[in-house]
């Protein structure tokens, strides 16, 4: 039996272990991959073991992975440079490691830095729908098989991974419902800080201003469903998640050097009473075209999604088969 396993046990950690688990399923509805599960809060992994999102727990870092396979690290931030070096020293020769966090360039380095050479780790960033966010409060409770389904799972090889990895973690994407997107990591991270980090950034100064504000008493009355937005934006993300931001400095820069310039033309257009608001329409105006294109193409990749199935059974025995030299040949096939 193949061992997979999983570092931090949070809703995704669980949604992972349940969605490998429920993916490699024997004729005799047994799993045949083993998920063992470790958190640093023992907690939260007894919590996973009842609700089944692993097979078996560990309780330190050398029975976590000295048997693995292939170790996912379900964490963000400085906590996944944390967890990959309190891995090093036990992981088999040939293992390969992954993550699900959105900065790419740092994680990397960390891996270079900290992961024995004969080690493949190869990036992993899971972007998941809009009707699948992720409540980081509630934990292994909230884990859910198909949080992964209809997914874009970015993926970002190590500098010396070899390819037997790159095809794993691509099989992995495939196993848990995800479409797999190979991209550069500074291209990842750049792109990342635009869409998810800098919005993030905004509903907490959004709401940090209007919790601030000296009518909140009044004001806690009015908001909603506006108000409700921004908060979910703040839910949608780990109580620690500013520390990604500051970990992916400057491309966040520049998105809000170019968000501020945008702000400060609606702020001079705003300011002149006599503005028809012309600049201010066409703001509106190429937001909702934006968001109409947007849509269209999420409709579209709904109906690719249906070809994602054929590749489940191909990508269950390409994990089942770690360590043999079926690389070449799966490479060929997918061509």
């Amino acid at each position: 039996m193949v061992q997979v396993s999983i570092i931090g046990l949070g809703t995704v950690g669980g949604s992972l272990g349940l969605a490998l688990q429920g993916a490699t399923m024997g004729r005799g509805r047994r799993p045949e991959v083993l998920v063992v599960g470790y958190d640093p809060e023992p907690r939260i992994a007894q919590e996973a073991l009842s609700h089944r999102a692993v097979g078996r727990v560990a309780y330190n870092w050398r029975e976590a992975v000295e048997e693995a396979g292939l170790v996912i690290i379900a964490q963000s931030g400085p906590a996944i440079r944390d967890t990959l070096q309190n891995i090093a020293p036990f992981l088999k020769p040939q293992a390969i490691v992954t993550d699900i966090s959105s900065n790419k360039v740092e994680v990397l380095r960390w891996a270079e830095e900290l992961l024995p050479p004969e080690v493949s780790f190869v990036g992993g960033h899971p972007v998941l729908l809009p009707d699948r966010e992720v409540d980081w409060e509630s934990g292994p409770r909230s884990a859910r098989a198909d949080l992964f389904q209809g997914a874009i799972y970015c993926i970002t090889p190590g500098l010396h991974a070899s390819s037997q990895a790159v095809d794993t973690v691509q099989d992995l994407a495939y196993l848990v419902g995800a479409e797999p997107f190979f991209m550069d990591p500074l291209e990842h991270d750049g792109l990342l800080a635009g869409l998810d980090h800098v919005p993030y950034l905004l509903a907490a100064a959004m709401v940090a201003t209007i919790g601030a504000s000296a009518a909140w008493r009044d004001l806690k009355l009015l908001a909603d469903p506006a108000f409700r937005h921004l908060q979910q934006l703040l839910n949608a993300r780990p109580a620690d998640f500013y520390r990604t931001c500051l970990a992916n400095r400057q491309p966040v820069l520049n998105w809000l050097d170019r968000l501020l310039s945008i702000l400060r033309e609606v702020r001079r257009e705003l300011a002149e009473e006599e503005n028809a608001g012309e600049y201010l329409r066409q703001i509106v105006e190429r937001a909702r075209e934006a968001a109409a294109d947007w849509q269209a193409r999420r409709d579209e990749r709904f109906k690719e999604l249906e070809a994602l199935g054929a590749q489940i059974p191909s990508a269950r025995q390409s994990l089942l088969s770690l360590f043999l030299p079926y690389g070449g040949r799966r490479r060929e096939e997918r061509d």
